[in-house]
């Protein structure tokens, strides 16, 4: 089995980004799963079309993106994507997009894929402190999030797909790389279900809570 599991570089001025040194301190397998990092581009479009051209190039059986959650102490896994673009502050091309669609006549939100119940379950039987955040906000994360799982229902329902945001030094690196870790071994060997909700249709709900960013 190939997991895919991407994070971003730093933006708005920190030096550093949690999701990106997750990715880099993974090791290559996890129980039978052989994992491959990326490190995703912070910018508006570009990181999803890299995101799509990944997913083509790997074909892994599952896909799990990290962003950036400021003043997390868990390690959350977002209950749904939002169709709804709209940053509090620029990206790293200064692109700042504002109450739009992230695509364009697609549902309101969209689930992941991922069987996260038997993940969250695992996570705290292992001691990891994990939550499920109604959603992925509206920023950059979200939006890769969104076609992420947009792809997923449409294109390859097949695919595990999920996001979860990530925040050192509120945990340690080791717990957070020990996390994504532990969530891939409730993959292996296993016939994972989707995730159960259908898309939802109808405007997107408005503004995440504001503490998720890429």
């Amino acid at each position: 089995m190939k997991v895919l599991v991407t994070g971003f570089g730093p933006f708005g001025g920190e030096r550093i980004n949690s999701s990106l040194e997750v990715i880099r301190h993974l090791p290559r397998t996890a129980g039978g799963a052989r994992l491959e990092v990326a490190e995703l581009p912070v910018v508006y479009g570009a990181a999803s079309r890299m995101l799509r051209r990944l997913v083509a190039l790997e074909r892994p059986a599952c896909v799990i993106s990290l962003g950036l959650a400021g003043g997390r102490r868990s390690v959350p896994f977002d209950a749904r994507a939002v169709n709804l673009d709209d940053a509090r502050i620029p990206d790293n091309d200064g692109n700042r997009p504002s109450a739009v669609p992230a695509v364009t006549g697609a549902p309101a939100t969209l689930p992941p894929t991922l069987p996260l119940c038997a993940m969250l379950a695992h996570l705290r039987a292992a001691g990891i402190p994990v939550e499920m955040p109604r959603s992925a906000g509206t920023f950059l994360c979200n939006q890769v999030f969104y076609h992420l799982v947009d792809y997923t229902w449409r294109d390859d329902p097949s695919l595990l797909a999920g996001f979860v945001h990530l925040r050192a030094p509120y945990l340690e690196l080791e717990v957070l790389v020990r996390g994504i870790v532990e969530a891939v071994g409730v993959l292996d060997g296993k016939d994972a279900p989707h995730g159960s909700r259908s898309p939802s249709p109808g405007l997107p709900p408005g503004r995440g809570s504001g503490t998720e960013e890429p």
